[in-house]
Order: C-alpha cells, then sequence, then structure tokens
C-alpha cells in the first residue's frame, strides 16, 4: 500500500511540517490499524 502526496513547491525534500504529519499519519493508519487524530 502507498499513498501519494505532491506538495507544490516543495522540490524532492520531505515537505516540512506538513509532509511529516501527512508521513506520520500515514505509517499509524497502515501499521497500526487506526484513524490517527485530527489536529488540523
Amino acid at each position: 500500500m502507498f499513498d501519494l502526496l505532491v506538495i507544490p513547491g516543495a522540490g524532492h525534500g520531505p515537505g516540512g511540517a506538513y509532509g511529516e504529519r501527512k508521513r506520520n499519519d500515514f505509517f499509524v493508519h497502515s501499521l497500526l490499524g487506526v484513524e490517527p487524530p485530527d489536529c488540523s
């Protein structure tokens, strides 16, 4: 399973704080099987 997250203007980096949050949410959902908390 994978998710593609495109962040315009971010280049090839990790996407800053937003990209880190999305990556962590993906692993919580995929590995633990629970929905991450909504912190928006």
